[in-house]
């Protein structure tokens, strides 16, 4: 069984989401010279405000989701089996 501190399994999992979202960034970049491309300004600029509303409702989400995970696992991390 593999025996990671805490910290050596933080320091992965940090560096592997900016290696992701370098990737993201740099796919993005491309993704979008090519839209501009082959679909023209006008859809462009329709997809602009789309993915903006699309990030404001993502932020407005303030981790809701996590609070909610955590929650719910919560029981299974202390063993509390009359909860689960």
């Amino acid at each position: 069984m593999n025996t990671k501190s805490r910290t050596k399994k933080s320091i992965v999992n940090a560096r592997m989401n900016l290696i992701c979202y370098f990737l993201t960034l740099v796919v993005a970049f491309f993704t979008r010279k090519t839209l501009l491309d082959y679909l023209g300004t006008e859809f462009l600029g329709l997809t602009g405000p789309l993915g903006s509303l699309l990030s404001f409702l993502k932020l407005a989400e303030l981790g809701i989701g996590s609070a909610i995970a955590y929650v719910l696992y919560k029981p299974l991390f202390e063993c509390d089996e009359s909860k689960i």
